[in-house]
């Protein structure tokens, strides 16, 4: 069931960046601010989908979300190299 959620927002999602990036891009300069975004929506994605997998409190897990999501690049890159493995034992 989960699978066919994350498959319906992607599609959904997919189509909506495809115009998005046809109505943004005017320059190279723009293309690659474009490709790094589309990076880090990806990242945080799958970022989300990791934590709300793990077994434990619901609020705790939002809470994770949400200074991840709050916190852009800087989340991203703490929770990749350093919180990945230690979120289990938070939201416990």
């Amino acid at each position: 069931m989960q699978i066919y959620i994350y498959l319906i927002v992607v599609t959904m999602f997919s189509k909506k960046i495809i115009i998005f990036a046809h109505r943004y891009t005017k320059t190279n300069k723009d293309m690659i601010s474009f490709i790094i975004w589309i990076i880090g929506v990806v990242l945080c994605i799958k970022a989300v989908l990791e934590i709300l997998s793990l077994p434990g409190d619901m609020t705790k897990q939002l809470l994770c979300i949400v200074i991840l999501l709050l916190t852009s690049w800087i989340g991203l890159v703490v929770y990749y190299f350093w919180a990945r493995e230690q979120v289990g034992q938070w939201v416990k």
